[in-house]
């Protein structure tokens, strides 16, 4: 309390100097978690990802709203990490630059740029960096429980992104946010691996939802409420047609052990290039941490080698896919490996360019055609492309068909009360 009887702002030190950016963040005075459950959304415009659900997106329920027709902040000074990027800027656009960062999961690059003589900003910052912590404390509780519960039955999973890959290649780990745990298991340990999850309290989708993780995408979802969820993976991604053979991408993982000394796997750094660059095309880049990822971690590996990686992106079908993300990642400064670089044809270029200034999450089912359309042309197989539009169509046929059904058969009276 202050002399006027009025409460403090909490204060968040960030010790820059520290090798994993040392925050400590006190409780706000009064200031409680709204909601109580892991939600994907707040009010005005959905939260993908970044600080989404829990305390995090409580945070942020009255900071994010923004008109879908109000043009973003430019986030690049960000992204190329320039020393300054607010300095320039007026108040108001300050703040919606800060917002923006939060919602693209770049509080850790906002941290040590943060303009002097600004206590407005400074406050919101760390209103926004205390739910970021606390979503984090929520998802390493659920990191270690899962750890654990599969290990219980012999299994060492690969962990994919989330706080794994944070604490490897961020300053400040605990600001790279994670809407939910990836882990990768070998196929034929994925059943038990899930049944020892639902043990835990997670719930497995509907069966024709199962179904069609298992055939068209590369994971289990499993969901308990108040989340985070996990998705287990039995292989790491199946955008563009991709196929990465679990078995090789386990023979060469490294072991690794969280903050607690749980042991866990993590992929060869070429490997999980390839994978993370898959991963953030697959999306569009619609979050700027995702090309974060890849900068940071093509600036902690510097000395990886083309030749390996054009060998492994050809064997995994994602050349394409590969090239278009690190020659975005190139235009942010980062460090491409050594040798001859991916190339990709100035018309396909052109064409993804263009395609990936739509926003999935903003742009509703023209956002998904957008999306179809953008692995389309990344894919490196033309008839992967053509099959990839039969294969979504009739998933969607026969999905409303199943919702329909199902519709019509929780209508359906009692057999006693038709005959009356």
């Amino acid at each position: 309390m202050t002399e006027s009887g009025q409460e403090r702002e909490p204060r968040l030190s960030v010790e820059q100097g520290a090798d994993k950016g040392d925050l400590r963040v006190p409780r706000a005075p009064g200031e409680g978690v709204r909601g109580g459950r892991w939600a994907d959304r707040g009010r005005g415009e959905r939260l993908r990802g970044p600080l989404r659900g829990g305390p995090a997106s409580a945070m942020l329920l009255d900071t994010v709203d923004r008109p879908r027709s109000q043009r973003p902040p430019d986030l690049r000074p960000l992204l190329e990490r320039r020393p300054a990027p607010f300095e320039a800027l007026p108040p108001a656009a300050r703040q919606q630059l800060l917002l923006e960062a939060a919602r693209h999961g770049l509080l850790s690059v906002v941290a040590p740029r943060l303009p002097e003589g600004d206590p407005a900003l400074r406050a919101r910052f760390e209103r926004l960096a205390q739910g970021a912590l606390l979503a984090d404390a929520r998802l390493r509780e659920v990191l270690e429980e899962a750890l654990s519960a599969l290990s219980a039955i012999g299994v060492v999973p690969v962990a994919l992104k989330g706080p794994v890959l944070a604490d490897r290649i961020y300053s400040a780990p605990a600001l790279r946010p994670s809407g939910d745990l990836d882990l990768l298991v070998a196929e034929e340990e994925l059943e038990r691996a899930a049944a020892a999850l639902i043990e835990r309290g997670f719930r497995r989708a509907d069966p024709l939802v199962d179904a069609y993780q298992r055939r068209r995408l590369h994971h289990l979802h499993l969901g308990r409420s108040p989340g985070p969820d996990v998705e287990l993976h039995f292989t790491p991604q199946s955008a563009f047609g991709a196929r990465f053979p679990a078995a090789e991408l386990f023979a060469r993982s490294l072991l690794f052990r969280t903050g607690s000394g749980t042991p866990v796997r993590v992929l060869a750094p070429e490997d999980e290039l390839v994978t993370l660059a898959v991963h953030a095309a697959g999306h569009l880049f619609e979050r700027g941490g995702w090309i974060l990822d890849l900068v940071l971690f093509l600036e902690r590996h510097p000395g990886l080698l083309g030749s390996v990686i054009r060998e492994r992106s050809g064997a995994f079908r994602c050349r394409r896919s590969l090239a278009y993300a690190l020659r975005r990642a190139a235009s942010l400064g980062a460090p491409l490996p050594s040798g001859s670089p991916l190339a990709l044809d100035p018309l396909r270029r052109s064409m993804c360019d263009r395609l990936s200034r739509f926003s999935p999450s903003r742009h509703g089912r023209w956002g998904a055609l957008v999306q179809m359309a953008f692995q389309m042309v990344l894919r490196d197989r033309a008839l992967g492309a053509i099959a990839l539009v039969g294969h979504e169509a009739f998933w969607v046929v026969r999905r409303r068909a199943h919702l329909a059904a199902r519709s019509l058969t929780r209508r359906r009276p009692p057999a006693e009360d038709r005959g009356r």
